[in-house]
């Protein structure tokens, strides 16, 4: 894709929780306005994660937090 743009933003939360598959997550998100999306996990935070399983063809990602998978 060649029309790349920049999202800037100045607004931020710095305490979000969030529930995936019954695990509660807690992290700093920055607010984009981007439509279709409630939320996008990025790298930084999936990284924090170490090693996962991820099945692109499924829309699957396995990770493990505190203890659960």
């Amino acid at each position: 894709c060649s029309s790349r743009r920049k999202l800037l933003t100045s607004t931020k939360c710095d305490n979000l929780q969030f529930k995936l598959q019954n695990l509660e997550f807690e992290t700093e998100v920055r607010v984009l306005d981007v439509q279709g999306y409630d939320l996008i996990l990025g790298i930084d935070w999936l990284s924090s994660f170490g090693q996962m399983t991820v099945d692109w063809s499924k829309g699957m990602l396995k990770l493990k937090h505190k203890g659960n998978q």
